[in-house]
């Protein structure tokens, strides 16, 4: 599974529900309510002033069960793996990015 974290709430249609999640970090009053939060179960989300993304990181390694052999990656505020680096933003030139599936990442290994 790949998080997208985020802080702020962005067009996630074009992502593919099955190899991304949203989780949003630091102060969640704007977040949309699909969303998972790092401010849930054992966090310390607090500190997301001075850890940036790392709050992100914390809460998944606490709170994801996963199988041990499972990939877990972040796409860093919204910039996601491509094969295309011009598009790993949000948006280059008003144009969505192709985020890479599962199933391609699991190859590149």
């Amino acid at each position: 599974m790949n998080y997208v974290i985020t802080h702020k709430v962005f067009d996630d249609s074009f992502l593919d529900k099955n190899d991304y999640t949203v989780l949003h970090v630091g102060l969640n009053d704007n977040c949309k309510a699909e969303y998972l939060r790092d401010d849930t179960g054992d966090n310390i989300s607090v500190k997301n002033p001075n850890y940036c993304e790392l709050t992100g990181i914390y809460w998944i390694w606490k709170n994801v069960d996963n199988d041990p052999t499972e990939i877990i990656g972040i796409s860093h505020y919204r910039r996601y793996f491509t094969t295309r680096p011009e598009k790993s933003r949000y948006t280059i030139w008003g144009e969505m990015p192709q985020p890479l599936s599962e199933d391609i990442i699991r190859k590149k290994q």
